[in-house]
């Protein structure tokens, strides 16, 4: 009677120093010893160009002495919130922001990338690359009225020699670009 008393007890011991520890998704058993578990702060754990996944896990004690693992998630939205960094090979977050260089000024962490000449007055001083890698140029010819009643317009005033500035990091300035007239362009680079 001895005999079968032990094992049964040690049996009992074993089973019940046991406890439950969860790790991501996989199940382990530890040592009643083992520390329990931290949660985790919010990381990204995907990624593309107009999304990030955000999660985080906590981790609580039941009842019954085993940690269970809670898995929060959530998806943050917003158009052009990425952009492709090739250098890196991997998808980075836009900023909102201008650097100049020795032709001008280059907005090159969005999307959309885009290069601002030194002087408005020249042959597609606005140089843009969009996502999908076409090139759009442009020049502001001058300020126009048009009627659309009659279809008639009439030009206000020419564009002009204008040197651009940087009045914030996302903002190129050219003060007045016109002739005759007391204009400046503005322009804001967003995601």
């Amino acid at each position: 009677m001895k005999t079968s008393f032990i094992p049964t007890l040690l049996a009992l011991t074993l089973v019940g120093a046991q406890a439950q520890q969860v790790t991501g998704t996989q199940t382990t058993q530890t040592g009643v010893n083992q520390t329990e578990p931290t949660s985790t702060s919010y990381q990204i754990v995907e990624q593309g160009a107009n999304h990030r996944v955000w999660q985080r896990q906590t981790i609580e004690q039941g009842p019954n002495g085993m940690f269970v693992t809670h898995i929060h998630k959530y998806t943050e939205l917003s158009s052009g919130l990425n952009y492709w960094n090739s250098t890196v090979g991997n998808w980075v977050p836009s900023q909102e922001l201008i650097n100049t260089y020795s032709s001008g000024a280059i907005a090159q962490q969005g999307q959309y990338q885009v290069i601002f000449a030194n002087n408005l007055n020249s042959a597609g001083s606005i140089d843009q690359q969009t996502p999908d890698g076409k090139q759009l140029q442009s020049s502001i010819l001058g300020l126009a009225y048009y009627d659309s009643s009659s279809g008639q317009s009439v030009m206000i005033a020419q564009i002009q020699d204008s040197t651009g500035e940087l009045i914030s990091p996302n903002q190129a300035l050219y003060p007045n670009a016109f002739e005759g007239v007391k204009a400046d362009i503005r322009y804001t680079y967003k995601k």
